[in-house]
């Protein structure tokens, strides 16, 4: 992760999408960019909503109890 010089900044769902690349240049993964940054921000959100609410959940409790905001296949790619 970081930045690269002319591309902008870069982020984690660029490295998964560039791993995704380099093991299946067959597969077009550029769609799924989009969805996989919309559920990481919605975990985001979800999380300082929780925490505007006085209840706060860690990442860890929340991955330990399935919890999370995104079951739906975040980080996949």
């Amino acid at each position: 992760m970081g930045q690269t010089a002319g591309d902008g900044p870069r982020d984690e769902v660029d490295d998964l999408v560039a791993a995704w690349h380099a093991e299946r240049p067959d597969l077009d993964v550029a769609p799924l960019q989009v969805l996989s940054r919309v559920s990481r921000l919605a975990r985001h959100l979800d999380r300082a909503r929780r925490a505007g609410s006085g209840v706060y959940v860690s990442p860890y409790a929340e991955a330990k109890q399935g919890i999370s905001g995104c079951n739906a296949g975040c980080g996949m790619v």
